[in-house]
């Protein structure tokens, strides 16, 4: 074993179902981890943290169906020096960073975040609207895609449930392409 990367001191307790896979770009891995799920960097030949980056959701994420550290982290690159990575985090937040600071990007969406309770033509509740997504987002092209998810094991409270929608996002400034239903 050349290096662990442990995440116990990524929240209150440690990560006891990690499931991230990661991405490789350059000698640097790029994942969710911890009990927040943060997107982290980490020099894969030392195992060394780069960067971290966490939105702190609050009661959102409390109440959100799909917990804990996530799938992992969608990768783009325009060829030129722009790298982005994408997640999505527990309050069912897209988050787009820019790759080599972790940094969230000024020009995708509202200072790097864009809203997936929102603009899903349906009414949902931002805080207890019971839809989320664990996933890593897919990246095709100039598209970020996600889906979306209902609480693991349940039945929806209701035939009026919350419904699940794929979409794409524009990769360069988060607005919403199309969308799935």
């Amino acid at each position: 074993i050349a290096w662990r990367f442990r995440t116990e001191n990524l929240g209150s307790r440690p990560d006891f179902n990690l499931q991230t896979t990661p991405l490789m770009v350059g000698g640097v891995l790029y994942a969710t981890a911890g009990e927040h799920r943060n997107a982290v960097a980490i020099d894969a030949r030392t195992g060394e943290l780069l960067w971290m980056h966490r939105l702190d959701e609050g009661k959102r994420a409390q109440l959100s169906a799909r917990r804990l550290s996530g799938r992992g982290v969608g990768y783009w690159a325009d060829g030129k020096g722009d790298e982005r990575i994408f997640y999505v985090t527990i309050g069912y937040q897209l988050v787009g960073l820019d790759a080599k600071t972790g940094r969230p990007l000024k020009d995708f969406g509202v200072d790097g975040v864009v809203d997936l309770k929102r603009d899903i033509d349906q009414d949902l509740d931002p805080v207890e609207g019971e839809i989320a997504w664990n996933g890593a987002p897919v990246v095709a092209k100039n598209v970020v895609l996600v889906g979306a998810a209902h609480r693991a094991g349940a039945i929806p409270r209701s035939y009026r449930n919350a419904k699940g929608y794929i979409r794409g996002f524009d990769a360069r400034t988060g607005k919403r392409l199309w969308i799935f239903h």
